[in-house]
């Protein structure tokens, strides 16, 4: 009899505890929550404030991808348009680079120039893509002033967008962390060194393609090629074999109008 009514104490004993830890808990939640409706600002982010966040990283990221296409292959379908074209037909064009004797880039080679025009088209598009958070049905979301630097290594180019958003419902309002730093695997800096290189040989000689040149920078495993089109304009195309983006060899190139022999 004595061992039952001390199995009933430990029992009540175990009981009280857990009844005085849940009261705890809700009495800590309570205080949490009017913390959060007093200041207005909450603190960590809910399932759907890492799905919005998300998105907007997603649209960094395509974006980002977009901007190193779009520069490598057509120039970079930017607005304001800094080059001259050469056209294939009314969709399909590529930027000089060399023409009439002067040369359309920074000789020598200016990084800062590059990172500036995929800032340009992050600028132009990015906000196409996030289109409002249209997605997210029925959210409340403030948008503020989209900025982007872009930054080179050996190996890839670094996007790094800050793009402040606010979520607000109720009498709660959550800030977004801004910053979105998304990096694409390509060797644009080596790239964009060899084009400044080749763009400075025609400037001092542009009678003739410089074969000598594109044969040593074939052996750092791209695919370079030369080839001629009318009104005295060369195609030059670089094929990283490297890196891919979206299952895709990384391409660029660009056009020089040399002169009459």
């Amino acid at each position: 009899m004595l061992k039952k009514r001390g199995q009933l104490t430990i029992f009540f004993i175990f009981l009280f505890v857990i009844i005085i830890a849940v009261f705890f808990v809700v009495s800590l939640e309570k205080e949490e929550a009017k913390s959060s409706v007093g200041t207005g600002i909450k603190q960590e982010l809910s399932v759907d404030d890492l799905n919005i966040r998300n998105f907007a990283g997603s649209c960094a990221e395509k974006t980002g991808k977009e901007a190193l296409l779009y520069l490598g292959f057509v120039g970079g379908n930017l607005k304001p348009d800094p080059f001259t074209y050469y056209s294939f037909d009314d969709k399909y064009r590529v930027p000089y680079f060399y023409i009439d004797g002067k040369n359309s880039i920074p000789v020598p080679y200016d990084e800062r120039y590059w990172a500036n025009l995929l800032d340009i088209y992050i600028l132009n598009n990015f906000e196409a893509c996030i289109n409002d958070f249209e997605s997210f049905e029925g959210a409340n979301i403030e948008q503020d002033v989209i900025k982007s630097e872009t930054e080179f290594t050996d190996s890839s180019v670094i996007f790094n967008v800050n793009f402040p958003a606010t979520i607000i419902r109720d009498f709660e309002t959550v800030k977004l962390e801004p910053k979105y730093i998304k990096a694409v695997n390509a060797r644009l800096r080596d790239i964009l060194k060899t084009a400044t290189i080749i763009v400075e040989q025609e400037v001092k000689s542009d009678k003739y393609i410089h074969w000598d040149y594109l044969t040593e920078v074939s052996g750092k495993n791209y695919n370079i090629t030369a080839f001629t089109e009318d009104n005295n304009t060369i195609i030059y195309r670089i094929i990283d074999l490297e890196n891919k983006i979206d299952d895709e060899y990384y391409v660029f190139q660009w056009a020089n109008k040399i002169g009459t022999q």
